[in-house]
């Protein structure tokens, strides 16, 4: 298993390449990131926590799926960096700059790289373990939801919001008239079916 300071020292570069802060509170995100991936930690992606299918020279594929395993640390953090400036990313990006665990984790889940907000939710108190900072002292926990929705994310507007919820299932939701998101106004992504109403409703999702 690669050491937790091998980890870190990856991102304190490929951070910086990107222009971000490498501070403990920054690094957190990522970090649990590439434990809820595993890359590199539980497979043979040497160099690649995050599991990126980015070939450069001398990378080699280790499964069907194209993820690489390259031949010295540079490369993968080169090929890290190249994958998250990809324009499917800047979400995840900004959220690298803003060193808020829980908003990474809300961008990756909605973003094409696969990981799930959760997966990654529940890796942050290891990672802040792995930074020798306090795990109950992490970012503020998401204020729990009705519907038993976890892993906010609200538009700038402030009309729409997306959680998780608990049974890893994308909900989005769209405000109504009154203010509040009702049960008309509420998806079901994962499945796509139609509106999903297990709790009833209208609701007042506390916005922070």
């Amino acid at each position: 298993m690669v050491p937790s300071e091998d980890l870190r020292l990856f991102w304190v570069q490929a951070l910086s390449y990107l222009g971000i802060p490498s501070d403990p509170e920054h690094l957190v995100g990522p970090i649990a990131w590439s434990f809820a991936e595993g890359g590199w930690l539980q497979n043979a992606a040497r160099f690649n926590p995050l599991n990126t299918t980015m070939r450069f020279p001398g990378s080699l594929a280790i499964n069907v799926a194209g993820v690489q395993s390259y031949p010295a640390e540079g490369l993968g953090i080169r090929a890290t960096v190249a994958t998250l400036e990809l324009p499917a990313y800047r979400s995840v990006v900004a959220e690298l700059v803003n060193g808020d665990p829980f908003a990474l984790a809300a961008a990756v889940g909605a973003s094409p790289w696969g990981t799930s907000a959760q997966a990654i939710v529940a890796c942050i108190p290891r990672a802040r373990a792995a930074l020798g900072l306090d795990p109950l002292s992490a970012s503020p926990t998401p204020t729990p939801l009705p519907e038993e929705l976890d892993m906010i994310a609200i538009s700038q507007d402030g009309k729409t919001l997306a959680g998780v919820r608990t049974d890893g299932h994308l909900i989005v939701a769209t405000v109504g008239p009154s203010g509040t998101y009702n049960d008309g106004g509420l998806v079901d992504l994962s499945d796509r079916g139609g509106a999903v109403n297990p709790a009833g409703g209208p609701w007042t999702f506390a916005q922070s």
